[in-house]
């Protein structure tokens, strides 16, 4: 019996690379032809970045099934009614995995995203990013808050990570960046608490792909209040310190519950 745990961890190193194989594969040819189609049939930019976004969350979703299917990981959404009906918000989440992006996305039929201004230039990125209409992340930040307004003000969604990057292994905190924070006081955007778990980790900073864990993996998502920042909007405190106090109060609402921790380590019991 002892052999079978080392099987099962052997096959999912080798699905996992062959998953990240089937990603890249999926990436050019979504980006390169599929796009390229989307980009001659609508001439809207609006019906255009609809479909677009449509169609990038056809392919995270058959991602994750095939994950799911081929016993690498296992998932649970909780609440993602709640975050499909949401319009005019962020979308904030603590970021322990390399995945985190596309088990939200796969959910989400229209998801806005501000990604890095270099993936606009990519040959392989470029027409997904562009035919999405995902906001890069300018240099200059007053650009920025204008292009985050606007789409807001269309009824989006944007989905932020306020740490950055993922959550480091044994971090008893989390440590923010102001930028979701900043948005949220500019833009006077309620945000979307989201609680992601992975027990036990994979797909970190720390961690190759290649270094997966005794059992697979399971992710546990809970989508948390929509909170309120009217609070922050105090005509007597300047936009600097609001940003501030609720860059502060983030850190303690996007910590994952215990409840959350819980049922996500129980899921072998």
């Amino acid at each position: 019996m002892a052999i079978y745990p080392k099987l099962n961890k052997l096959w999912r190193i080798i699905g996992t690379g062959l998953a990240f194989v089937y990603f890249g594969l999926g990436s050019v040819i979504l980006g390169n032809i599929y796009m390229f189609a989307i980009r001659l049939i609508y001439k809207d930019p609006l019906l255009r970045r609809k479909y677009s976004q449509r169609s990038i969350q056809t392919c995270f979703y058959s991602f994750v099934q095939a994950l799911k299917f081929l016993g690498i990981i296992d998932y649970k959404i909780e609440g993602g009614e709640l975050l499909q009906a949401d319009k005019s918000c962020l979308i904030v989440a603590n970021h322990p995995s390399l995945i985190d992006y596309v088990l939200l996305g796969s959910i989400l039929p229209e998801m806005d995203c501000v990604v890095k201004e270099a993936l606009f230039r990519n040959p392989f990125c470029k027409m997904v990013v562009k035919n999405a209409g995902y906001i890069p992340n300018s240099s200059d930040p007053e650009i920025l808050i204008e292009r985050c307004k606007k789409r807001l003000q269309q009824g989006g969604k944007l989905l932020i990570f306020p740490e950055g990057t993922r959550t480091p292994l044994n971090s008893e905190k989390l440590v923010l960046q102001r930028g979701a924070a900043n948005l949220a006081i500019r833009c006077n955007a309620p945000m979307r608490i989201i609680h992601i778990v992975c027990e036990p980790r994979i797909l970190t900073k720390e961690l190759a792909w290649y270094q997966v864990s005794e059992k697979k993996s399971f992710f546990y998502i809970k989508v948390q209040e929509l909170y309120d920042i009217k609070s922050y909007l105090s005509n007597d405190l300047p936009p600097s310190k609001a940003v501030r106090h609720l860059n502060n109060d983030l850190v303690n609402l996007l910590q994952p519950t215990a409840d959350v921790i819980e049922k996500a380590r129980n899921y072998y019991e």
